[in-house]
């Protein structure tokens, strides 16, 4: 399932920003946190992100997929909502 971020940018040092494209490779659960793991199109994406994640990996995650916490936040619509 190909996959676009769509929370604005998440993290720039990382190329994690808004419309990074890649796959869905499945999600884990760690620690009372979802984790969306993402095969980047752009193997430079996330690279940072990969680095801190070596832990994961007795998971069956593949090092060049890169995780992801979904991000839920509100968002105004208008002045009254």
């Amino acid at each position: 399932m190909v996959v676009e971020l769509c929370a604005g940018n998440f993290a720039t040092y990382d190329g994690l920003v808004h419309g990074a494209d890649g796959v869905f490779k499945t999600s884990t659960y760690y620690h009372n946190k979802t984790i969306v793991w993402i095969l980047f199109r752009n193997q430079k994406i996330g690279v940072l992100t990969k680095e801190k994640s070596t832990h994961f990996h007795t998971y069956n995650i593949q090092p060049n997929w890169t995780p992801i916490e979904p991000i839920i936040k509100d968002i105004k619509i208008n002045k009254n909502q």
